[in-house]
């Protein structure tokens, strides 16, 4: 009996850290070649003149598994309604697991950022605040 419920322990175990591992957007400066962000961060600040370019940095727990991945860009109200402001696409080998996308911001104010799959599968969603310099 006691064997039974080590067992069960460890498949438990293992079943939580499969869930645990989950796909995020991340938004950084830069991006190394290893898919590592650098100087990851949610606020960032950009000239009011000539704007500001982010790197969106999604990884996954899987393949993507399609050639094309959207980033659909939203901004956000204080109340949280979503306007939508434009998308960006990239070309992406399918047994990626991370990718990342250059997006240019020319407005202050707060985004939703969602990625989409080739079929449209949404991917994950992250926010980030843009403000003048």
């Amino acid at each position: 009996m006691l064997y039974v419920k080590m067992f069960f322990c460890l498949v438990l175990l293992f079943a939580v850290s499969e869930l645990s591992q989950s796909q995020t957007l991340k938004f950084c400066e830069k991006v190394d070649s290893k898919g590592n962000g650098i100087n990851v961060k949610t606020l960032f600040t950009i000239d009011k003149s000539k704007g500001g370019n982010i790197k969106c940095l999604v990884k996954l727990p899987f393949s993507v598994g399609t050639e094309k991945v959207t980033f659909e860009i939203y901004s956000v109200e204080k109340s949280g309604a979503e306007t939508y402001k434009r998308n960006v696409t990239l070309e992406v080998s399918p047994d990626k697991m991370w990718f990342w996308k250059e997006v240019k911001f020319t407005q202050e104010g707060s985004y939703n950022v969602k990625v989409y799959d080739g079929q449209g599968n949404h991917l994950v969603t992250s926010h980030l605040t843009i403000q003048y310099n």
